[in-house]
């Protein structure tokens, strides 16, 4: 299956990883780094910047989430978690979701 990345409209390969009630993750292939994983929430939330208090626990549970995925996709040397934020963050879908970044090592400062 292919997802549409955001403004550029590219198609970028990945296959569901798994569902809950509270959100879904795919996992990418053929991005910069070697494994990206995007866990997106069913409630739509356009940006971490127009969260309110009812989003707390579905944030948390998505760290908690993030943190098991990554230990299962084997990232024990370590990962980044990104969530960008509107036009000078680098957000081109408007639909909040975190993203994995692992498999190789990142540098910093990052972008």
């Amino acid at each position: 299956m292919f997802v549409r990345m955001g403004l550029s409209g590219f198609l970028s390969p990945f296959f569901f990883s798994f569902f809950s009630l509270l959100y879904f993750i795919l996992l990418h292939f053929f991005l910069a780094p070697p494994l990206l994983i995007s866990m997106i929430p069913k409630r739509p939330i356009p940006r971490i910047s127009r969260v309110g208090p009812q989003d707390t626990e579905l944030l948390g549970h998505l760290m908690v989430v993030a943190a098991r995925t990554a230990q299962a996709e084997g990232l024990a040397d370590g990962y980044r978690l990104v969530i960008n934020d509107g036009k000078h963050g680098a957000q081109s879908v408007y639909h909040l979701h975190l993203h994995v970044l692992g498999g190789r090592q990142m540098g910093w400062p990052p972008g």
